[in-house]
This record gives C-alpha cells, sequence and structure tokens, in this order.
C-alpha cells in the first residue's frame, strides 16, 4: 500500500478527494499502526505502520483510501500501570477522532467496558472508605 506523509493537523481521519489523511495524539506512544479491516467478518487486516510524527501527533497520508473505510489502530508503548500507562499493541483501538462507528457492540461488552473504566479510575484516584456507603471503595 502506498504512503505519503500526511499532515498533524484536522485530528482522526480527514478526506482529501484523492486519499485520507489520518493523525492521531499520543504522548507516550512508540509507534502506530494503521489497521485496515478487509469488510465483513473477516479477521483479516492489512497493516500500515506510521513513519511520521510531529508534536507528539503520529500522521500518514493514504492516497488509495476512500471514505467508509473500516480501521483501527494498535499502539505500542509503555506498560506501567502505575504512571497510567497501560499500552497493549494486541489491542485494536478504535479511532478516538471518528466520525462515525460501524457495527453493534453488544451489551455484555459495553458493560464489561464500564467497569474496567471505573476499576481504572479507582486505581488512579485512591480514595478512603466512606463508612457511610457499605462497599465504597
Amino acid at each position: 500500500m502506498r504512503t505519503r506523509t500526511g499532515h498533524s493537523y484536522l485530528l482522526g481521519a480527514t478526506w482529501g478527494r484523492r486519499g485520507v489523511n489520518r493523525a492521531l495524539f499520543s504522548e507516550h506512544a512508540t509507534g502506530v499502526a494503521l489497521c485496515l479491516s478487509e469488510g465483513g467478518d473477516s479477521l483479516h487486516e492489512i497493516r500500515t505502520t506510521f513513519t511520521e510524527q510531529t508534536d507528539r501527533i503520529w500522521h500518514i497520508y493514504l492516497p488509495e483510501i476512500r471514505p467508509g473505510q473500516r480501521y483501527g489502530f494498535r499502539v505500542p508503548g509503555p506498560s506501567e500501570p502505575a504512571n497510567g500507562h497501560r499500552f497493549d499493541p494486541a489491542m485494536l483501538l478504535r479511532d478516538p477522532y471518528t466520525k462515525a462507528v460501524g457495527g453493534p457492540m453488544p451489551w455484555r461488552d459495553a458493560y464489561d467496558l464500564a467497569w474496567r473504566c471505573l476499576a481504572v479510575l479507582r486505581l488512579r484516584r485512591p480514595r478512603k472508605p466512606d463508612p457511610t456507603i457499605p462497599g465504597t471503595l
């Protein structure tokens, strides 16, 4: 797949009539891989590694991509939960600047995700137990 440098401004995916510019901010990532899905139920993905970074914004231009392409990111970096860094390149991440999300998300997954987010917040902001509320962490 052909790629170009792209621009660091306009975070997310930006259509430019001849291709798509992608820009993603990460202060502590050591790299970013764009994973393009072939669509349907296929688990096969095409990975393209970002090679350019400007002011902690990773960017790339893909002249062969059109709007509607399904994609995600794999982002390696430090795994230091005590410092708030939970990078895992095995996880496929959604674009935080996305303009649309395709496909359903089962309620069980959404529920599990909500509990994991709460657990992370508790790890980052420990509080003293409140004696008036049973079970408070």
